[in-house]
């Protein structure tokens, strides 16, 4: 498994236990939780899929 996939699925969780905090436990802990968790899901997860596709896709040609 790729990094960036792992950090996605842990932002993932973080924003669904975010979620659950809000309405449970604390707010203050949820809304501190929720932003941080989709920052990982969206930077780690297809930001980064994005470069590695663009990478592979614009190699340098060898040889000219």
């Amino acid at each position: 498994m790729i990094k960036s996939n792992r950090y996605s699925l842990i932002g993932v969780v973080l924003a669904f236990g975010g979620v659950f905090m809000i309405y449970t436990v604390d707010v203050v802990i949820g809304v501190l939780l929720f932003p941080v968790s989709c920052y990982l899901v969206f930077y780690f997860g297809p930001r980064k899929m994005m470069d590695e596709q663009y990478k592979k896709i614009n190699k340098p040609k060898e040889g000219n």
